[in-house]
């Protein structure tokens, strides 16, 4: 799980899964929003000015040859986000992994902090995005509603 702050998403809880594979992550990891799993989720539902702001302030730097690297095809991506409840960093920022980044949302439909599933590509794959992607939406939606509603 991982918040904003500032023009970075920061890791504020992990659970590693049982077993060998353990990503390089660790609870204050800063990481990017362009090219993230979290990062991408956290910013899916800015509206165009602040996602605008953001990108002028901090641009889109290339981590591989798969990382987004221009605001045209981040803005289309952060679309397919909306529309299916998930985004996919497919080895944008590390070769070989994968991450599925979900927005947990307030009342108001902001994204107020995002969790993701991540594994190498053997993992995630074609057949097991949409159940993977299914298991985090509710988990989301699941930690959203004990938000409680905005005050007025």
């Amino acid at each position: 799980m991982a918040i904003l702050e500032g023009h970075e998403a920061v890791l504020i809880a992990k659970v590693d899964p049982p077993g060998g594979f353990r990503l390089a992550t660790w609870i204050g990891k800063r990481m990017e929003l362009h090219c993230t799993g979290l990062g991408k989720a956290l910013i899916s539902h800015m509206s165009e000015q602040e996602l605008d702001r953001l990108l002028k302030d901090r641009g889109l730097s290339r981590h591989n040859e798969n990382t987004l690297g221009s605001v045209r095809k981040l803005r289309e991506d952060l679309a397919r986000t909306v529309k299916r409840g998930y985004t996919i960093d497919d080895e944008e920022d590390e070769i070989g992994l994968r991450c599925l980044g979900v927005p947990v949302l307030d009342a108001r439909g902001n994204a107020v902090a995002a969790i993701s599933l991540a594994g190498d590509t053997a993992q995630i794959t074609s057949e097991t995005v949409e159940i993977l992607a299914c298991q985090a939406r509710q988990t989301a939606a699941s930690i959203a509603s004990m938000l409680g509603p905005n005050p007025s």
